[in-house]
């Protein structure tokens, strides 16, 4: 008896530790480390989130913390930047967003604040850890006039980016094991959908595939044509998105399509999932309207 006592005195001097049935630690679950925010400004809000939130065609520039968007003619607009503060300039940032005169949102990040011009444009601050993200916008009509951002939208439109960039890029929420295909809302993966030969068939040129995202995959010919293609879940998207694109609906795609040539862009439904697939310039000829099409019935067929 003396000499198990001492055993496990000794024991504990060395730092061993005395173990009695059970792994030290069981039953304590790992702390799980938050995933690292993305700091990709394009893909923080990507062509497709920007030409959604404007209602047209829009061509990419930039990369890293900094993105921008551009309608034809030049006048509507999305531009995206991501600053990593030092931990001195978080306090001194938190307090300016604060203490903006534009509406402020206290449950949006940890300070956010949004300021909207009438006739002109909006931007919005939203102050994350020790990370700001800062998305800027301004819309027009066909004619090319700037018109009022709506607020409300404006807000839900950075609130998205917010959530893409602190979770690292990854898509929210959970899939069931159990459930599967398109009817159940499977997450597809965007680059699969369609071959970078297929895609050639419309754009021309050699054709490569990156994915740019989660739930968005680029194919760019390397005469610079793009074709952006993003997978979302939950039908409610595609109804929105049909009545905000006056699109016209398409036969033969998926469970439902649509067409919004202005825009360039083709979108349908299928089971639970929405895919949405635009080029980076408007469809002008019948061609381009049925190459874009045919392209879409082949993703249809795999999603």
């Amino acid at each position: 008896m003396r000499r198990c006592k001492a055993a496990a005195v000794l024991g504990l001097a060395l730092g061993f530790g005395v173990i009695t049935g059970s792994v030290a630690g069981a039953g304590v679950a790992a702390k799980k480390a938050p995933p690292k925010p993305l700091l990709e400004a394009c893909k923080v809000v990507t062509q497709t989130d920007a030409a959604t939130f404007l209602n047209l065609s829009v061509t990419q520039s930039g990369s890293g913390t900094s993105c921008d968007y551009a309608g034809a003619g030049g006048v509507a607009a999305v531009t995206v930047r991501i600053t990593s503060l030092s931990p001195a300039n978080v306090a001194f940032t938190k307090k300016q967003i604060k203490a903006s005169k534009g509406a402020t949102f206290p449950k949006l990040g940890d300070a956010a604040a949004e300021s909207i011009t009438p006739g002109g444009g909006g931007d919005i601050q939203i102050l994350k850890g020790k990370v700001l993200l800062d998305v800027s916008a301004r819309k027009s009509d066909s004619t090319g006039k700037v018109i009022d951002l709506d607020p409300t939208a404006f807000a839900t439109f950075a609130k998205a980016a917010l959530a893409k960039m602190t979770s690292g890029g990854s898509s929210s929420g959970s899939s069931s094991s159990s459930a599967s295909g398109s009817a159940a809302g499977a997450q597809l993966d965007p680059c699969q959908l369609l071959t970078p030969q297929e895609v050639a068939t419309v754009l021309g040129g050699t054709v490569t595939a990156d994915k740019v995202g989660p739930q968005d995959c680029e194919f760019k010919s390397n005469g610079g044509k793009v074709i952006h293609l993003a997978v979302s879940i939950g039908t409610s998207k595609y109804e929105t998105d049909a009545k905000n694109f006056t699109g016209t609906a398409v036969s033969g795609i998926g469970d439902a399509a649509f067409l919004a040539q202005p825009n360039g862009i083709v979108e349908f439904k299928k089971g639970q999932n929405v895919i949405a697939m635009q080029t980076s310039s408007s469809l002008i000829s019948p061609d381009d309207v049925t190459g874009l099409e045919n392209l879409a019935k082949a993703a249809a067929a795999r999603a």
